[in-house]
């Protein structure tokens, strides 16, 4: 048989699997997730390009041909074989498992995924999203190989840490704030030294949140980069 002809049959020896099991094309086409029609027409169209009749009307159903009985056999070593060397690829990537925290899912960590990707597609990337505490408890047990969070270094002594970045706050205030319509003077410096504060990093944060509820005010974060 030509490699051309070999190439032409490789798709359809699924069907022929399929059909093997119980020799009924309606489950036959639920195995394979699709329509009735589509797996009588391919099946039509593998007599076609064999030259055989592969199955014959057995009442209200159809039976396997003797010819497709003598086929099974080897249609199914061969499935076995391509599972086998998709397999072994399988085995031959490396794989990271990464934790990162719920607010870094938007922006940073598809960035680095999709990054990492392009530059070693010989590994594969498992994700775990969580809480700040939870990513560096998975870390910790061992489930995961790296974790992204905010402000590990000051917290987590144990393992390495790298700085990423630091990420500003920013102030937001509702329309008509004495901040905005300089109604009271001393209340916008107070509010600029609060941002100076909020803007320092991460590590600040809750110091501004806190100063921002004292006055009534909010603090949204902002990822930037």
């Amino acid at each position: 048989m030509s490699r051309d002809r070999l190439a032409e049959l490789l798709p359809h020896l699924p069907l022929l699997d399929a059909l093997g099991d119980d020799e009924h094309v309606t489950r036959a086409a639920e195995a394979l997730g699709v329509p009735q029609p589509t797996v009588s027409r391919a099946l039509r169209q593998l007599e076609s390009r064999l030259g055989v009749a592969l199955v014959a009307r057995d009442g209200r159903g159809i039976r396997l041909t003797d010819a497709a009985r003598r086929m099974l056999p080897g249609v199914r070593v061969a499935l076995r074989a391509a599972q086998d060397a998709l397999d072994s690829l399988d085995d031959a990537r490396s794989t990271v498992v990464l934790a990162f925290q719920n607010s870094l899912g938007e922006n940073l960590v598809p960035r680095l995924v999709r990054r990492l990707r392009e530059e070693r597609p010989d590994i594969r990337v498992q994700l775990w999203q969580g809480a700040r505490d939870g990513c560096l408890a998975e870390l910790d047990s061992g489930r995961t190989d790296l974790a992204i969070v905010s402000g590990a270094a000051a917290t987590h002594p144990s393992g390495e840490t790298l700085h990423l970045y630091d990420e500003p706050l920013v102030v937001v205030v509702p329309e008509g704030a004495p901040a905005r319509d300089g109604r009271a003077g001393h209340a916008r410096g107070r509010r600029r030294r609060d941002a100076r504060h909020a803007q320092a990093g991460v590590r600040t944060a809750p110091h501004a949140r806190a100063a921002l509820r004292r006055r009534g005010r909010a603090a949204r974060h902002r990822l930037r980069g």
